[in-house]
């Protein structure tokens, strides 16, 4: 059910708290020192006796054992840094410590680190080899990452004033400064997406070179006020930096908060498309004084990213000091403070010490502060059915059949031809009013806005809306029956004058005007943005409710011809003159007024006091104002509903900003306390962005709560949201649609009356708009679209382009095929002819069929730039499910110009790649497949591992042993290497992404090079070059995970079957396609390779160890290398079959393509 996904989100995080050292403390890490699969804690420790030590706790039982004595060091006798790693230095498969020691200055220091003794060698009286690395002042960061891309793990230092590089060259280090802006702060990660590890600092980034060790480090920006701060205090400029992806679009984003001030925000900096030019969008998760504490992990397990923050404790007068998560609760828009501790901490880190899934914390108080302590998050035990909650990725998952969907709109322009208020020729619209009823009688629900009437069509409202206009400037408000006769009629306004205005005949514009008031309110000139219609007085018809300086009310009399209506006056003067509403605050059973008034002091104007008028239940009395709560900036809409289910009205509530256009206005909503009247309303932040004058609230998913829609009214995005309510006041985003400004707007009413709430919109810097979404949650009585594009999402968004695209399968059944298009954007540009740039972060992918109408919004795909024309590149999409011989299937992608809102959709990769994989002592890819896992030694530019989904390893790579180990691989070409284990060959990533990954290796020489393009199925390698002589092609491994010579057998394409007993040479048919089982096993390990030859092929077991197959390999010959065509391509990949034909189909399908044809390009359609 929806209420128990939901209520996964709205519970707090459980955590448990355990003391590791009350007598220490120091720096501390996160590893498994002990090889157990269990992480232990490393920390850097100065005992109360003053004893200096570098130490490791051992999990579950946390015994102390000491890596090494810093006091027994005569050079450097102390830790002189604030930062410390673990990484595996060496290689050799076992966490060292890298560091700083030096004197008690800090200029006198070395960096070093200290080589952990291997697992057979460990003991709590093990002293760590120490190895010095170079000497510098005193160290603030330390990363490890290899900067160069040759498999070896270099270090990246920063000081106050530089950072230091020291490349690995195996036996000694290379040294690189980079002068920066002062202060502390730094992470290492791919910010441009071009396969090297960049630097992140204090508000800037420094962008790794093509020769990171010859060439200048470029300086980018991200917020200047991270490092220019300058007040000549050592604190200025201090800094936390994490990098994440916050929203899950693909993209790295930078976490920044200032460690040594206070007044500064922990915020999360998007990452634009092109990070080097464009700008970085901040948003604050919140405020936190000296956040000497920054880290991101999903420590809810929910699927999306927290922040783990807090003070630095360094002043007992500072306290409370707050240490605790930001639980992201949804998009990293929303965000929860789950307390701690309020005792701070220092550098706190995380990581699953316990291995059972979620990400624990180890802290301590400061730096010179006991005790180290851990919180063992509880979750993984707390969570149930772990498998089904993994899934869960927001509060649209799973929804019951009679729980409404959020996501479902239609776009529908009722008007674009709205004129100013009162002949205006500059500036704004002007128009307030906005109002849905039935007019004309049918039962339609007509719009009123402004001087005009809107017909409703009917049906699915999306012909052509009749307007008709009212005449003399008059604002229509409201829809009401004043008069019990078969027809609604308005309620409209002008400069401190009321009228109503009874609709005789729509179609005939016969309407007849009748003032009713003379109350003083004119805002703008024009008529009041505060109106409403309620019940206030027992009995009778609701009254109208206007709001101005003061707050009145037009009472609707027995006799409405008879001239002016009574009224009386509910606060005189102190309004801010915003929207009003009405509902029973008090519970006394009438009807209270909810307002904003304003601050009386001048200093705080635009801070209003969030009101509710208390109906005294009579005419005579006075109604008694009371204050519940402060805005930030000046409230706008202020609308009451039951926010937790408590049973009693809260106010939810949205901010303008005028005239500022920061994203800085807030929405809350304030908790009702069990007496109202009392100024004790908790205030709970929902959201901060562009101006919100624009609100409603209703049960839109029908699911027994109030959620909320509201629309910015400024900003680069102009979002239409609405916030879906979990029941307990915790609210989840859904983006309707962009780039359509609302003012006055984001209003609900059942127009096509189908059971779902509709939305519609006035705006007032276009005015010119009336806009329209169609609910399309519930389609039973209109015959609308089965299946509509989410708005900007589809094209109805802002794209502008699209390119045909047709896929046959011309001789060959393909299953989820990946298909490859190449794009070139200036050619898309000169074609088009419209003189605007297309955003290469706008393309999109839909499969449409043959008419062009779209069926599948959710092709996933990738773009591949090319790196030397940034205006080319490849668009790398899968077909999903069957393409059978003879078929087609038709796509569009879709493009944007430059300046647009796009969103690129955030896809679960298929293949998924992590390039910081030790293996075998070797730094390597691990890349993970629906058809199996991958381990790739980048150094040594062979597959040492590919792993089936049994966990079958089918090569089973080593170290030593011969054909037991270290001679087994994939391809291992002779004479140039491409061999696990081998340390000459330098790898990189050309391009990652959610369906393919690309990476090249290359020998040193630079003479031989090949390029393997992983798929979800498959995996191909190209021999790019090759120096003078032949060369072969093998396979060396494991069949099923161990070579069984009575029951492992291989397979020609023709069909011969031979056992793995018997060696075999000659000339293999064409294809040149083999693959080997095992009989135990309903699975093969095919090699193909794509072009056939006359070369001598081989095959024979060795020593009962392993398989040797060789394409280009003749046996007994010295060097026995019969190849010589490059380029040459080779596949590899399993079949989850034995049958023949089925076998050749799957192969057939990794090696062939279908044809592609792409049209030319078109311009949509708006």
């Amino acid at each position: 059910m929806l209420f128990c996904i939901l209520n996964l989100y709205a519970q707090e995080i459980p955590f448990e708290n355990i003391i590791i050292d009350n007598n220490a403390s120091g720096h501390r890490e996160i590893a498994d020192i002990d090889g157990d699969g269990l992480n232990d804690i490393v920390a850097v420790n100065q005992d109360l006796k003053g004893s200096r030590q570098i130490v490791w706790y051992r999990y579950p039982s946390w015994d102390r054992n000491v890596i090494v004595r810093l006091d027994a060091f005569q050079d450097f006798p102390r830790y002189r840094a604030c930062d410390m790693e673990v990484a595996d230095i060496d290689l050799d498969g076992y966490p060292d410590i890298l560091g700083r020691i030096g004197l008690n200055n800090d200029l006198d220091g070395t960096i070093c680190w200290f080589e952990h003794p291997g697992k057979g060698k460990l003991s709590c009286s093990t002293t760590w080899v120490r190895h010095d690395i170079g000497e510098t002042e005193y160290i603030k960061d330390f990363e490890v990452r290899d900067l160069n891309q040759d498999g070896l793990p270099d270090i990246v230092a920063r000081s106050n004033t530089n950072v230091y590089l020291y490349f690995n060259n195996r036996r000694s280090w290379q040294k690189k400064t980079i002068p920066v802006h002062h202060h502390e702060g730094m992470e290492a990660a791919d910010l441009d997406g071009d396969g090297d590890e960049d630097i992140v600092l204090n508000g800037f980034w420094l962008e790794n070179p093509d020769d990171p060790l010859g060439r200048d480090w470029p300086e980018h920006n991200i917020d200047k006020k991270w490092y220019t701060q300058n007040t000549r205090n050592w604190q200025d400029n201090n800094g936390k930096v994490t990098v994440a992806d916050m929203n899950l679009d693909g993209r790295p984003d930078v976490l920044l908060a200032h460690s040594e001030k206070p007044g500064y925000p922990v915020s999360w900096y998007a990452a634009p498309v092109d990070p080097k030019k464009d700008p970085w969008t901040e948003h604050v998760i919140g405020w936190m004084d000296k956040c000497h504490n920054l880290k991101v992990a999903d420590f809810d397990l929910d699927g999306d990213p927290d922040v783990m923050a807090g003070t630095l404790p360094n002043y007992p007068h500072e306290a409370p000091h707050h240490f605790g998560i930001y639980v992201n609760r949804y998009n990293a828009i929303h965000w929860q403070w789950q307390e701690l501790t309020e005792s701070g901490n220092y550098s706190a880190q995380a990581g699953d010490i316990d291995n059972d899934g979620d990400m624990d914390i180890v802290g301590l108080r400061n730096h010179d502060r006991p005790p180290i302590e851990l919180w063992m998050n509880l979750s993984a035990d707390q969570t149930p059915d772990r498998e089904k909650s993994d899934t869960v990725t927001g509060p649209e998952t799973n929804l019951p059949d009679d729980i409404l969907s959020l996501d479902k709109w239609t776009y529908i322009q009722v008007d674009n031809m709205r004129t100013r208020f009162a002949g205006r020729t500059s500036g704004d619209g002007y128009w307030f009013g906005l109002a849905m009823g039935d007019l004309t009688g049918n039962g339609d629900m007509d719009i009123a806005a402004g001087k005009w009437i809107y017909k409703n069509p009917g049906e699915q409202m999306d012909s052509k809306w009749e307007r008709h206009e009212l005449g003399d400037n008059l604002d229509a408000l409201l829809i009401l029956n004043v008069d019990d006769d078969e027809k609604r009629d308005l309620i409209a306004a002008k400069c401190n004058r009321q009228y109503w205005i009874e609709v005789m005949g729509v179609d005939r514009d016969q309407f007849m005007i009748h003032q009713i008031g003379s109350l003083p309110v004119c805002n703008h000139g024009t008529s009041t943005q505060g109106y409403n219609q309620a019940q206030i007085i027992p009995g009778g018809r609701q009254e109208i409710l206007l709001n101005a300086e003061g707050v009145y009310c037009l009472i609707i009399p027995d006799d409405p011809v008879a001239g002016e209506w009574p009224s009386m006056t509910l606060l005189e003067s102190g309004s801010n003159g915003e929207w009003l509403s009405a509902g029973d605050i008090d519970g006394d059973g009438d009807q209270d007024v909810c307002l904003f008034l304003q601050n009386p002091k001048d200093e705080d104007r635009d801070i209003n006091r969030v009101t509710w008028l208390e109906n005294p239940g009579s005419v005579k009395e006075q109604w008694i104002p009371h204050i519940i709560g402060l805005t930030n900036h000046h409230g706008d809409k202020v609308v009451p509903a039951d926010v937790n289910g408590d049973g009693r009205l809260d106010l939810v509530v949205t901010e303008e900003r005028w005239p500022g256009l920061d994203p800085d206005a807030g929405m809350y909503w304030f908790e009702a306390p069990e007496n109202p009247v009392h100024w004790n309303w908790s205030r709970h932040h929902i959201v901060t962005q562009y101006s919100m004058n624009n609100l409603d609230v209703a049960d839109l998913d029908q699911d027994g709560d109030p959620d909320i829609v509201t629309c910015e009214h400024k900003g680069p995005a102009e979002q239409l949201q609405v916030w879906e309510n979990d029941g307990h006041g915790n609210f989840f985003l859904h983006i309707i649609d962009k780039g359509k400004e609302s003012h006055a707007g984001a209003r609900l009413a059942d127009l096509d009356r189908d059971g779902d709430m509709d939305i519609v919109s006035i705006a007032w810097n276009d005015f010119e708009f009336l806009h329209i979404w169609r609910n399309d949650a519930i389609l039973n009585n209109w015959h609308g679209r089965s299946n509509p594009v989410p708005l900007g999402f589809g094209p109805e968004g802002e794209y502008r382009y699209y390119l045909p695209v047709t896929i046959t399968a011309e001789e060959q059944d393909f299953v989820n095929k990946i298909v490859e298009i190449d794009l070139d954007l200036e050619k898309f540009e000169k074609e088009i002819n419209d003189f605007r740039t297309i955003d290469a972060g706008s393309l999109r992918v839909f499969e449409t069929n043959e008419t062009g109408k779209i069926i599948d919004e959710t092709v996933l795909y990738q773009y591949e730039r090319d790196p030397d024309n940034a205006r080319q590149g490849s668009l790398v999409f899968r077909v999903k499910g069957r393409l059978n011989k003879g078929s087609q299937r038709f796509f569009r992608i879709m493009m944007g110009p430059e300046g647009g809102y796009f969103i690129n959709p955030v896809f679960t990769k298929v293949v998924d790649f992590d390039n910081h994989i030790p293996h075998q002592g070797q730094r390597s890819y691990q890349v993970k497949t629906p058809g199996g896992t991958y381990l790739y030694h980048s150094s040594g530019a062979g597959f040492a591992s590919l792993i089936d989904r049994e966990g079958n390893d089918w090569i089973s790579y080593k170290p030593g042993g011969g054909s037991a180990g270290e001679y087994r691989g994939i391809p291992n070409i002779r004479p140039a290497g491409f061999h696990p284990g081998q340390e000459n060959l330098v790898s990189r990533i050309i391009h990652s992404g959610p369906v393919k990954l690309t990476f090249e290796s290359e020998t040193e020489d630079k003479k031989w090079a090949c390029r393997w393009e992983v798929y979800p199925d498959y995996a191909t390698m190209t021999l790019l070059k090759k120096d003078t002589g032949n060369y072969w092609l093998l396979y060396e491994g494991t069949p099923a995970g161990k070579l069984d010579v009575d029951r492992d057998y291989w397979v020609q394409s023709n069909g011969f079957r031979r056992p793995v007993s018997v060696d075999w040479s000659g000339v293999l048919p064409d294809p040149e396609w083999v693959w080997f089982a095992d009989e135990s096993c309903n699975r093969v390990l095919y090699l193909a390779k794509h072009e056939h030859d006359q070369h001598p092929d081989q095959f024979w077991q060795m020593q009962g160890n392993m398989t040797v197959f060789g394409f280009g390999r003749k046996p007994h010959e010295n060097p026995g290398t019969y190849m010589e065509e490059v380029p040459v391509h080779l596949t590899i990949g399993f079949a989850e079959s034995t049958d023949y034909n089925e076998i050749k189909s799957v192969i057939r399908a990794a090696v062939m393509k279908p044809a592609i044809k792409a049209g030319k390009i078109q311009k949509l359609i708006q």
